[in-house]
């Protein structure tokens, strides 16, 4: 019997899983980026922390193939190479550090290693400036503005304020007690372009933030409202299939229970044999049916046997009401054979009542005769 399953069959082409990708793009995801167990449903959490992984990856690649991998020769050939190597060395190490929490579904602790790799080798470049820190070098300051939109796509976006807020910290810090060369310390004395060189760089920390965190709520908010469209389409489509399974479960059990009726309504009947109406092998009270045949079938043989019995004891009182009439020298005829165990008797009484009739050489008619339509 098959069981209830609301399910369905074959998932239609709207309902297609956003989240499986074929070709190469699909075999890169499955290798660099966190995925669920095989046949496993993703949650709305799970499509967040998948899509966030597979942006991960690429982050990761581009930071470490064409953003601080190319600075290893630059920083070897540097004058403070001694001092910035070993910390870029380690930004390197964090990195991939970040691909295995980021391929284990830890995007936080991913995410978290990538921020502090950017911020590690920026803020070592700026403080280990041959020299000092000079107005030449201050655009240096723009990089840190990589760590905050990592933050707001890697992080919840509301850390990008986090970051933003550090990096303000450490902006203030190099200005006011890093190494200076001349024409900053310069610089810096002068109402009027000091003025600039602290609002310039702190003003696009907090307007990256902001601008990169609406952007990024705003999406986020898209994604999770078509994500749970979609949840609510999957699951119209699966009550759809379920009503239709019921109403066919309906009509197998209408077209079942007539079946049952009709094969009751034809045993009951005073014949022989009865009809067997057959159901569908799939149909739910296929079982059933089979049961109840088994059932007619000891019925009708119980049947057949209380008939035996009734046409005997009808036999016996006859017999016994024929030999009682004998017995008083009346005439009495045998009674016709009915099919019953008493049949023999019958048959013997009568060849005994021919041999008498044979011996008298007449029309004898003695105690037991037999009716003259036997």
């Amino acid at each position: 019997m098959r069981s209830f399953s609301t399910a369905p069959s074959e998932r239609p082409a709207y309902l297609a899983d956003s989240l499986q990708k074929q070709g190469l793009l699909g075999k890169w995801y499955h290798l660099m980026a966190y995925h669920l167990p095989e046949g496993q449903k993703p949650t709305l959490r799970d499509q967040e922390i998948i899509r966030r992984s597979r942006l991960a990856t690429f982050v990761l690649v581009v930071q470490l193939l064409l953003i601080e991998g190319p600075v290893v020769p630059v920083v070897a050939a540097a004058p403070n190479h001694a001092i910035v190597m070993p910390w870029l060395l380690g930004c390197l190490v964090i990195l991939l550090l970040a691909f295995v929490c980021n391929r284990l579904g830890k995007l936080t602790l991913a995410g978290l290693l990538m921020v502090l790799s950017i911020e590690i080798t920026v803020g070592m470049k700026i403080l280990t400036v041959p020299g000092g820190l000079s107005l030449a070098t201050l655009p240096q300051f723009d990089i840190l503005i990589q760590p905050v939109l990592l933050a707001v796509v890697l992080l919840p976006p509301w850390s990008a304020f986090v970051t933003a807020f550090l990096n303000v910290v450490f902006i203030l810090f190099s200005l006011l007690a890093g190494p200076h060369a001349p024409d900053l310390r310069a610089a810096l004395v002068n109402p009027t372009l000091a003025g600039d060189i602290f609002a310039v760089p702190i003003m696009a920390q907090f307007i990256i933030a902001t601008v990169a965190f609406l952007i990024v709520a705003n999406l986020l908010s898209a994604l999770k409202r078509a994500s749970k469209a979609e949840q609510i389409a999957s699951l119209e489509h699966a009550i759809a299939h379920s009503r239709a399974e019921i109403e066919r479960r309906n009509q197998e059990l209408e077209q079942g229970i007539a079946g049952i009726v009709q094969t009751i309504q034809s045993a009951t009947r005073s014949q022989p044999t009865y009809e067997k109406v057959t159901l569908p092998p799939g149909n739910v009270l296929w079982p059933v049916i089979q049961q109840i045949w088994v059932f007619l079938d000891r019925y009708q043989r119980a049947r057949k046997a209380e008939h035996a019995y009734e046409a005997t004891v009808q036999a016996s009182t006859e017999l016994l009401h024929c030999l009682e009439e004998a017995q008083q020298g009346r005439p009495a005829h045998l009674p016709p054979r009915r099919g019953t165990p008493l049949d023999g008797i019958l048959f013997t009484l009568g060849q005994v009542q021919q041999q008498q009739q044979q011996r008298t050489e007449g029309h004898f008619s003695g105690p037991l005769t037999r009716p003259s339509n036997t």
